[in-house]
């Protein structure tokens, strides 16, 4: 993730105590962050989905979801880094675009 005010892009992580019942939820979780990695929105989208209909309190899993939905909307351009740009709300299709129009400017 990007955050305002820094260039270089910081990588966040949840702490977790492991419960043998997480395991599904974690491997299902590394599967959906594959498929968007892949930039394969709708298949990202389906599998967060799943997985917030399983686990409805994984704030991570809704976070994904969300932007895994605005990416299937709206994907980012060719060039976009994967990293996710906290520019106020916008998404990192929109924030990728910006950012694309400063540079040719």
């Amino acid at each position: 993730m990007r955050v305002r005010g820094r260039r270089e892009p910081v990588r966040i992580f949840e702490v977790r105590f492991i419960d043998v019942a997480d395991m599904d939820l974690f491997g299902r979780y590394a599967e959906a962050m594959r498929l968007f990695a892949e930039r394969r929105w709708s298949a990202a989208r389906s599998a967060f989905a799943a997985l917030s209909d399983d686990y409805p309190k994984d704030g991570p899993t809704a976070t994904m979801l969300n932007r895994a939905t605005q990416l299937q909307d709206m994907p980012p351009p060719p060039q976009w880094d994967g990293v996710w740009d906290d520019l106020g709300g916008q998404s990192a299709a929109q924030s990728a675009s910006l950012r694309s129009s400063a540079l040719r400017r």
